[in-house]
C-alpha cells in the first residue's frame, strides 16, 4: 500500500510526536476544493491553516491524520460568505471532505437569484485491488453526464460505481458540453471523480484518491508496544 499520510501540522502543534503515537486516535481526511473559480480557497482547521497558499480549484490536500472526535473547519473565498461547520472524525476511518457551492435561496431584492454558498460533504473512502472509479455529483437533482461513450445518471452526492473503467482516459459532457476529462496513466488505486458546478455555467471535475488509509508502521509499532 503506498502511504499517502501527511502528519499534518495541526497534530505537530497540538501533541508532542512521541505522546501522539502512543495515546491518541486519529482518523484520516483528503480535502478537495470542487469550486469552479481562479481563485484558491483558505481552509481552516481546529484553528490551523491547513494549506499555507490556500487550496486551489480542481486539486487536494492529499491524505492527512486528524485527532478523533469534533473537529472545527472553516473556508473562506474571496466571491463567497464564510462558511464554517463542524466535522467528526471517528478512529481509522477515511474520509474526502468536498468543498462544493451549493445554489442560493432566495432572490436578491433585485431579483436576480442569490449567491451561491460554500458548502461541504463527506465521502469515504473504499477498497480495491485494481483500478476503480466512482462518480459522485454535486449537480441539484438527478444529472445525466456522458463518460466517453457511455451515458451515465447521477443522484446528487450518490456514489455510484463505473464498472467498466480500466484506467484509461475519457471526456465528461453535461448537456452537450466538455465539461473536464478523466487523464489516463494513473497507479492502480481508488479513485472518486467529483463533478460540481458554480449553479452559473462553469462546471469542474476532478480525480481524487479515495484509498483506506492506515497509520504507518513506525505508528502502529509504537501502540503495540
Amino acid at each position: 500500500m503506498k502511504f499517502l499520510i501527511k502528519i499534518a501540522s495541526l497534530v505537530a502543534c497540538l501533541i508532542p510526536l512521541t505522546l501522539a503515537a502512543e495515546t491518541v486516535r486519529y482518523g484520516f481526511l483528503n480535502v478537495v476544493n470542487l469550486i469552479p473559480s481562479a481563485t484558491a480557497c483558505e481552509i481552516n482547521l481546529a484553528g490551523k491553516n491547513l494549506v499555507s497558499d490556500g487550496l486551489k480549484p480542481a486539486v487536494e490536500t492529499g491524505w492527512f491524520m486528524v485527532p478523533v472526535g469534533s473537529q472545527t473547519l472553516s473556508i473562506q473565498h474571496p466571491d463567497h460568505k464564510k462558511f464554517v461547520s463542524n466535522i467528526s472524525v471517528a478512529e481509522g476511518a477515511s474520509h474526502l471532505i468536498v468543498i462544493y457551492l451549493q445554489a442560493g435561496g432566495q432572490l436578491q431584492s433585485d431579483g436576480k437569484p442569490s449567491r451561491p454558498v460554500i458548502r461541504l460533504a463527506a465521502f469515504p473512502a473504499y477498497a480495491s485491488t485494481g483500478f476503480a472509479l466512482k462518480a459522485v455529483s454535486m449537480f441539484p437533482e438527478t444529472n445525466r453526464f456522458r463518460f466517453a461513450r457511455e451515458t451515465i445518471e447521477l443522484e446528487f452526492s450518490k456514489m455510484t460505481d463505473t464498472p467498466k473503467w480500466t484506467g484509461g482516459g475519457f471526456q465528461i459532457q453535461h448537456d452537450g458540453k466538455l465539461i473536464g476529462t478523466v487523464s489516463g496513466g494513473r497507479d492502480r488505486a481508488s479513485y472518486l471523480l467529483l463533478l460540481g458546478t458554480d449553479h452559473q455555467g462553469n462546471c469542474l471535475t476532478v480525480v481524487a484518491n479515495a484509498d483506506i488509509q492506515k497509520l504507518p508502521p513506525w505508528m502502529q509499532e509504537a501502540r503495540r508496544e
